[in-house]
């Protein structure tokens, strides 16, 4: 079955909304921006970062795949069920290879799409996976993708925890308890959060 990119994101709607707010494209762009602008994203044009930006919605695409019962699981995933949760990555990349070929006429933003589902969970230190790719191996566009997924992520409830605020979410990540990310990525999360989250996020967020 051929599927538009549009379409494709309307399938996603249901699991966005159950797994982040509202505002994930939005920091998103702004992240990407701001990495760009202080020259963190050397080769890419504005094009591509709002090309990166639209890819990274369909970052979680592979976890259509896991069943429900994980999802709505309240208490600690078995060693199965998180491997189960883990292969999300590489199988929307599976996805997006069945459904726009690789080729001339393969959209730009599902080739950063490609790569933003298998690695967004990869980190610095190399204890990330699928591939487990350590520091300057993951794509950099794909550690800001990263840096707002998390973000984001924590400032949604979940069934085994409530959102947790701004200042919670951003000494999470900069004390590397969401993993380690390129230490000048977080230098410029740490300058920049406050500022490119402040008309998004309203108190504490509680979506899905």
């Amino acid at each position: 079955m051929s599927l538009t990119i549009a379409e494709l994101q309307v399938r996603l709607d249901h699991l966005e909304k159950a797994s982040h707010t509202p505002y994930f494209y939005d920091l998103t762009h702004r992240l990407l921006t701001a990495a760009w602008s202080c020259g963190q994203l050397p080769g890419f044009s504005q094009g591509d970062i709002l090309n990166i930006a639209g890819a990274a919605r369909l970052h979680d695409l592979g976890k259509l795949s896991v069943p429900d019962i994980i999802w709505d699981k309240t208490g600690s995933l078995t060693a199965e069920e998180t491997s189960l949760m883990e292969n999300h990555a590489e199988y929307g990349k599976q996805v997006l290879d069945a459904l726009f070929p690789l080729g001339p006429s393969c959209p730009p933003l599902i080739q950063y799409a490609r790569e933003i589902c298998l690695h967004h969970h990869e980190r610095w230190s190399g204890a990330g996976y699928p591939d487990h790719l350590h520091g300057e191996e993951i794509p950099r566009y794909v550690q800001v993708v990263s840096l707002a997924d998390c973000y984001d992520a924590l400032r949604t409830c979940r069934g085994y925890r409530p959102a947790v605020s701004h200042e919670s979410a951003k000494y999470m990540i900069l004390s590397g308890n969401c993993g380690g990310f390129d230490p000048r990525l977080l230098a410029l999360f740490q300058q920049v959060i406050d500022d490119i989250t402040a008309d998004l996020y309203q108190g504490d967020v509680c979506h899905g």
